[in-house]
């Protein structure tokens, strides 16, 4: 049984244009405009990588004050029509420090490029916005790519960062119609993925994001943090978590067994975060 809070508008209240099919009939439809997307002819089997049983988390922790630095250090030589938010700031720290420790240069094609699938919450996204409170899961993908060369020299962070607000600012209403035209040919969900999965837990990176959701309202006891298994959520994946309630960021971090002592090591990361705990 599911009970709606009492903020949760009846769903007979939204606007018939939120049913209306015809604005996904707009745009591109073909797999050639949807490159962040891969389609097979049959379901395709997990990646290696995806199966491997040496996957583990940790929790680490940004302070507000952290954030505003990370921001303002990243924001370093924008134009002035040119802006990124803090969690463009985020996403990009998190890309460049995990796959530092993913992948050794030495070891890389000078052409190889690293695809980040950040989810975005398309609610507010389409042509008829979704409420805030609808439930499901509206989400699209915003995939920047950058050399691996380029993301692991020592002043990238301000461009990457720019790469992903580029991204996500592309996740627009007439992205969404092009998507779900897309969606609506392909024969089955099964056979399709995003395009990074072949590369997790090596050049490629998955970013979710849990901030705005309220889990810390919700009256259900009394308990300290949301956390996960050990495990994380699948291989590859880092996932910021519901904002706490002291204003305080955590981002649930999943490497390789084998690649938890780079990581930690890494300056660029220790930073601006701090290790909470294993979950």
């Amino acid at each position: 049984m599911h009970l709606n809070p009492d903020t949760t508008s009846p769903c007979e209240q939204l606007p018939l244009s939120v049913f209306e099919k015809t604005q996904f009939e707009l745009g591109l439809d073909t797999p050639d405009d949807h490159p962040e997307y891969m389609v097979f002819g049959s379901p395709p089997a997990p990646p290696p990588a995806m199966l491997k049983p040496t996957f583990r988390t940790e929790v680490y922790r940004f302070t507000p004050e952290s954030l505003v630095r990370l921001k303002e250090d990243l924001s370093a030589g924008l134009d002035r029509n040119e802006h990124i938010s803090t969690n463009d700031a985020v996403c990009a720290l998190i890309w460049r420090c995990v796959l530092a420790a993913q992948v050794d240069l030495d070891e890389v094609s000078p052409e190889a490029i690293s695809l980040n699938t950040i989810c975005v919450d398309g609610r507010s996204r389409c042509l008829s916005p979704l409420p805030e409170n609808h439930i499901g899961c509206p989400m699209v993908y915003a995939t920047p790519g950058v050399s691996v060369v380029q993301m692991l020299a020592a002043d990238s962070l301000p461009d990457v960062a720019r790469t992903i607000r580029k991204a996500i600012a592309g996740t627009d209403e007439h992205y969404i119609a092009s998507l779900v035209g897309f969606l609506q040919g392909v024969h089955s969900y099964d056979c399709i993925a995003p395009a990074s999965f072949a590369g997790l837990m090596d050049t490629n990176v998955m970013i979710s994001s849990w901030l705005r959701v309220p889990f810390y309202d919700v009256n259900c006891g009394k308990f300290d943090r949301v956390r996960t298994v050990h495990e994380g959520f699948f291989n590859g994946s880092q996932v910021v978590m519901p904002r706490l309630p002291t204003g305080e960021m955590e981002v649930v971090i999943g490497l390789d067994q084998a690649k938890w002592d780079k990581f930690r090591q890494e300056k660029l990361w220790t930073r601006y975060a701090t290790v909470d705990c294993s979950p």
